[in-house]
């Protein structure tokens, strides 16, 4: 078998059942039933495990289940994914990513024909949250040649290169796990020999492994766009918000330039996304404090911080440090509250605006009283960031 999909999902039935419903009008249309098999692990309590069920009765072939080792953890389902996979190559597919009707073809004839034995292997994605879906807007790739949609039916539409320049040039997109392939056993085999140290961040947890398996290895890249990245700046609670913006992607830098010493260019880039995701979180406070009108809640979520990490001799920490001053001071002083809040009104009136304020404390409240879900939520609403 050349390719085994592999999708970790967490009590999102609907959006897998799309996924799986998808990729099977795409097997069944190109006739690849010899050359793949997805597989899903489905990390979520009892409960909610319903999706297995509900295929096992349409008899749908080419599809396996795995239960989770660790309920809820991320790691162990990345995990059983790949020690589960049959293919000589492994795509990870995140369940809430839409693939472009051709993908599946390109993929694994792109593969078979050119004979890939690239240890990696990715492609093009659009995404433009919010927008209407596209195959022109390419996010990770733009330095690479265009498409040529007139030799697709020959398969000849990649790149090859090494590790190292992939890394200094394109490494951002190994964050998005749906533009992950890998060859199988030589990864198994590297992540046996290769321990995770603690400052990894479990959110990153496939590139804490792929970045540095990459780096002295052959890449191929497929020239064509072949999924949209379904990111948008979601709503979370406070603490959701930390680890989502802040905790995961400092640790992850961290962990990249002191354990594995990745190019300093690619820490560089990194550094600059951790500056932009303090600010956010600083505006999330601000907006937080503006509708609540205390802000004590978001206080304890940075000092929890403070003393939980020992990172503290990167420029981001001090930047952090910072942001929670300013925080504390307009938590204790009305007077600087009223005048930080009028400078950040100016600054950026959408996002300070009184409808999404309003909007803000609607749909905190209903996600607090768990009348909906994050999931759910995010189709809703979003910060416009």
């Amino acid at each position: 078998m050349l390719l085994s999909i592999c999708i970790p999902t967490f009590n999102r039935k609907s959006k897998v059942k799309n996924l799986i419903i998808l990729l099977e009008s795409q097997i069944k249309k190109y006739n690849l039933y010899k050359e793949c098999e997805i597989i899903i692990c489905e990390n979520s309590d009892k409960k909610n495990q319903l999706i297995e069920k509900n295929f096992k009765q349409k008899h749908i072939k080419n599809v396996r289940f795995l239960k989770p080792n660790i309920p809820g953890s991320f790691k162990s389902n990345l995990n059983n994914l790949i020690n589960s996979s049959r293919g000589k190559f492994t795509w990870f597919l995140g369940d809430d990513d839409y693939i472009f009707d051709h993908a599946l073809d390109i993929i694994i004839n792109s593969l078979k024909i050119n004979k890939v034995e690239s240890s990696y292997v990715t492609f093009r994605c659009s995404g433009k949250p919010g927008s209407i879906r596209s195959k022109r807007n390419d996010i990770y790739f733009t330095k690479l040649p265009k498409s040529k949609n007139h030799k697709r039916k020959k398969y000849k539409n990649l790149v090859n290169m090494s590790g190292k320049n992939f890394l200094n040039n394109y490494w951002l997109s190994v964050i998005f796990l749906s533009l992950c392939i890998f060859k199988t056993k030589e990864f198994k085999n590297f992540i046996k020999k290769t321990p995770v140290k603690k400052y990894s961040s479990p959110g990153y947890y496939h590139a804490s492994f792929l970045i540095p398996f990459i780096k002295n290895r052959d890449v191929t890249v497929l020239l064509d766009i072949l999924i949209e990245d379904s990111y948008n700046f979601k709503f979370y609670t406070p603490d959701g918000q930390f680890k989502a913006w802040i905790t995961s992607w400092i640790n992850f830098t961290f962990y990249l330039d002191k354990i594995f010493n990745i190019n300093y260019k690619v820490i560089l880039e990194m550094r600059k996304i951790s500056i932009l995701q303090i600010l956010s979180m600083f505006k999330y406070s601000l907006l937080f404090h503006l509708t609540f009108e205390n802000s004590t809640s978001i206080l304890r979520i940075y000092s929890k911080y403070f003393k939980q990490y020992k990172i503290k001799f990167y420029p981001e920490y001090f930047l952090l440090k910072f942001s929670f001053y300013i925080i504390r001071l307009i938590n204790s002083n009305k007077i600087l509250s009223i005048i930080i809040s009028m400078i950040a009104k100016n600054i950026d009136k959408n996002f300070f605006s009184k409808k999404n304020i309003e909007k803000f404390k609607k749909n905190f409240l209903l996600l607090k009283n768990e009348k909906t879900t994050i999931s759910d939520y995010s189709k809703k609403w979003t910060i416009n960031n």
